[in-house]
């Protein structure tokens, strides 16, 4: 990526998955000038953590596994006014201040000395709601609650000196956070595409079958009506977040609906991030890197060095130039405009062409 002068991104790894990169991995990221990164989930328990211990001695496998509290699942499990459990969907909530008095010896601290990270995207407690704790050991009102999110992010920041990021990305804990990952993607229209999870079609989003290389992750699909009427549509999106939180955290698309997921509409991605201001994401493997190589390339020269003109700007304005909404306009805080044409037929406006399916940038107004 270096080589084909790919000069900033961010790279970021999943525990959950084998292989395990070799140690010193970081320190290489770093030296390519790279920022350096890793998953990590507290938010679910499951009731395999009933019995277990933590073993520190042990580097097998994936052993450091997101999905684990060995032995802590009464410790650490939210408690609801009933006196049971609240189930997430992926596993039983956590107590955010329980969890937070467990990270260093759960697994963050031996994990530091092997993998020297420099950012940790901390998922689920942001994009979960916000709950209440019934359970003696720590009780927790839904305030209080958020206080323990906003805690845990500034301990990562503090302890660690980490760069924090967060999944989706609540309002309530942007002053705590640097980026949110999926807040670009409208979620529920990704999900409600009816036809994602239709194997043996050209809508299948993927699976988890090959836990090092998931073709949900690093595979290609096509968009279907729904997700392109609904999801990726220029008639209808508007970028209500950034033009309240531009210029205070970096927002991207989610791992699943990312910038190449649908190569197909790749190139509506890059425009809908030149006009927004936010950034791209990829998931990559050297099979991706090689088959799409030169659109990786030409999507950074498009957004790289307009991201870093205008990242710590404020969105001011936005709006539609013509009645159909294929060409529109932002404007940033430090005079810098983007022109998107999300058309077939090239575009002029004040005697500049703005090309089809293309972008023009303003450096001053």
């Amino acid at each position: 990526m270096k080589e084909a002068g790919i000069e900033k991104a961010f790279i970021l790894w999943n525990p959950n998955h084998p292989p395990y990169p070799e140690i010193g991995y970081d320190n290489k990221i770093k030296e390519l000038g790279y920022l350096s990164g890793v998953y990590e989930l507290f938010r679910d328990v499951h009731l395999r953590d009933t019995t277990g211990v933590i073993d520190p001695s042990n580097t097998k496998g994936t052993y450091l596994n997101r999905f684990r509290f060995p032995g802590l699942f009464h410790d650490v499990a939210l408690v609801e006014k009933d006196g049971g459990y609240h189930y997430s969907g992926f596993g039983y909530d956590t107590n955010p201040k329980t969890v937070l008095s467990l990270i260093p010896e759960l697994r963050t601290d031996r994990e530091m000395k092997i993998y020297p990270h420099e950012s940790f995207f901390l998922d689920g407690y942001q994009a979960s709601g916000i709950f209440e704790d019934y359970g003696n050991k720590n009780p927790l009102t839904r305030t209080e609650y958020k206080e323990a999110v906003i805690a845990m992010n500034r301990f990562f920041e503090d302890k660690y000196n980490q760069i924090v990021g967060v999944e989706w990305g609540a309002d309530y804990g942007i002053a705590s956070t640097a980026y949110a990952h999926g807040m670009t993607t409208l979620h529920h229209m990704l999900y409600s595409s009816p036809n994602r999870e239709k194997e043996g079609t050209i809508y299948y989003m993927g699976d988890w079958r090959n836990p090092s290389r998931p073709s949900i992750m690093v595979g290609e699909y096509v968009a279907d009506e729904y997700y392109m009427k609904w999801a990726i549509n220029e008639k209808i999106r508007v970028p209500l977040y950034q033009l309240v939180y531009h210029g205070s955290i970096v927002t991207t698309w989610r791992w699943d609906d990312n910038s190449h997921s649908m190569p197909g509409i790749w190139w509506k991605k890059d425009l809908f991030d030149i006009l927004y201001g936010t950034a791209p994401l990829w998931c990559l493997d050297r099979y991706r890197w090689e088959r799409f190589k030169l659109t990786f390339i030409e999507s950074y020269k498009n957004l790289g060095p307009w991201l870093q003109q205008i990242q710590y700007d404020e969105l001011v304005s936005h709006r539609f130039v013509t009645e159909d909404h294929k060409v529109q306009e932002t404007i940033f805080s430090s005079g810098k405009k983007a022109i998107v044409n999300f058309g077939d037929k090239d575009f002029i406006l004040n005697g500049k062409i703005v090309p089809a399916k293309s972008s023009l940038k303003i450096d001053n107004l």
